[in-house]
């Protein structure tokens, strides 16, 4: 029998292949690339970073984001876009969610952006 190859392809936003990975190996691949605006670092098919936006809604103190990382993350960093904001912190660090608080309910709805990883730094 010929050799058995698992082929992984990360396509961006305008469908162009930006990585195409050949290997031998369905485990352990080690990867990097970006597709989607989203970092991707370890096994074939597990994400160990992330990013996105969450919004606190008017008169709420929280948000639950879904951080869509292979587990949980050791490192979240955190951007407010306003100063009800600026002072967002993280809580309830989980395998899938994790929190965004403020102190204080917002005045209207604020928009905080994040970054998530697992492992050391960001």
């Amino acid at each position: 029998m010929g050799r058995k190859y698992t082929y992984i392809n990360f396509v961006n936003d305008d469908g162009r292949n930006e990585i195409t990975i050949r290997t031998e190996s369905s485990t352990n691949i080690n990867l990097s690339g970006k597709a989607s605006s989203t970092a991707i670092n370890g096994r074939a098919g597990a994400l160990f970073e992330n990013e996105g936006s969450a919004t606190i809604a008017r008169r709420n103190t929280s948000v639950t984001v879904f951080h869509g990382l292979a587990t949980t993350p050791s490192n979240i960093q955190l951007t407010g876009t306003h100063s009800e904001v600026k002072d967002a912190y993280v809580t309830n660090i989980g395998a899938t969610t994790f929190d965004i608080v403020v102190d204080s309910p917002v005045t209207a709805n604020r928009t905080v952006y994040w970054k998530a990883k697992v492992g050391e730094g960001l």
